[in-house]
C-alpha cells in the first residue's frame, strides 16, 4: 500500500533537515541582539530620565541616604498638619488619636496616610474589634507579652513588654519619644481576638 504524503507535509520535512544543520545562534546574531539590547535600554532610560523631571517638582525635597542618615522632620510634619486641618476645617488634637467620621479619601491621604494615626469609626457599624479599647486590653490581657518598637529621643529599640506596661507608656509618647505595637502574632495567635477581625 502506498502513502499519500501532502506537498505541505514534505515542504515542512525539507526545511527541518535544513535547519538541522544550520546553526541558529551564531556570534553575529548575538552580536546583532546585544547591540538592539543596548540601544533600546538607553533609549528607555532617556526617556524615562527626561520624563521624571516632569514628575518632581522645585518644591520635592530629595534625601541622599549615603551622605546623612534619615531624620524625620517631626516640627515640618507638624506644621504641613496644622495647615491640611485648617484647610479641611477640622479642630487639631495634638495630644491624642483623633476618631474622625465622614473623612473623604483626598482628606486622608493629605492629613493621615502615612504622616499620623487616626481611628476612622464610621468604616465598619458591626465589627467586633471596634469595640477593643486599652481597658478592654488591659482586663484581659495585662500580664501577656507583646514586642514594641521604642523610641526615645530619635533612637528606636525593640522591646517585649507586657501588655499594661505598653498601654500605660501610650499617653506619655511626645514628639521626642513614643511607642507603638509592632507584634503581628498577637492577635492571629488568639483565637479570640481574629474572631473579632473576621476572615481577612
Amino acid at each position: 500500500m502506498k502513502r499519500h504524503i501532502s506537498k505541505e507535509l514534505l515542504q515542512a520535512e525539507r526545511l527541518a533537515k535544513q535547519m538541522e544543520s544550520e546553526e541558529l545562534v551564531t556570534p553575529l546574531r548575538l552580536l546583532l541582539v546585544l547591540i538592539i539590547s543596548v540601544v533600546l535600554v538607553t533609549a528607555v532610560s532617556f526617556s524615562a530620565a527626561n520624563k521624571s523631571d516632569y514628575l518632581l517638582s522645585a518644591s520635592d525635597e530629595t534625601i541622599n541616604l549615603t551622605s546623612v542618615p534619615y531624620i524625620y522632620d517631626y516640627t515640618k510634619a507638624e506644621k504641613t498638619r496644622e495647615e491640611n486641618m485648617e484647610f479641611y476645617n477640622h479642630p487639631l488634637d495634638q495630644w491624642s488619636i483623633e476618631k474622625r467620621s465622614g473623612l473623604s479619601l483626598d482628606e486622608f491621604w493629605d492629613i493621615y496616610d502615612g504622616k499620623w494615626p487616626v481611628i476612622i469609626t464610621d468604616v465598619v457599624d458591626k465589627w467586633p474589634a471596634i469595640n477593643w479599647t486599652k481597658r478592654f486590653f488591659q482586663q484581659n490581657y495585662a500580664d501577656e507579652k507583646v514586642m514594641v518598637k521604642a523610641v526615645v529621643n530619635s533612637k528606636p529599640a525593640a522591646v517585649a513588654v507586657d501588655m499594661d506596661t505598653f498601654i500605660s507608656e501610650l499617653d506619655s509618647s511626645g514628639p521626642n519619644g513614643w511607642t507603638y505595637l509592632e507584634d503581628e502574632l498577637f492577635i492571629v495567635t488568639r483565637p479570640e481576638l481574629k474572631k473579632d477581625i473576621g476572615p481577612n
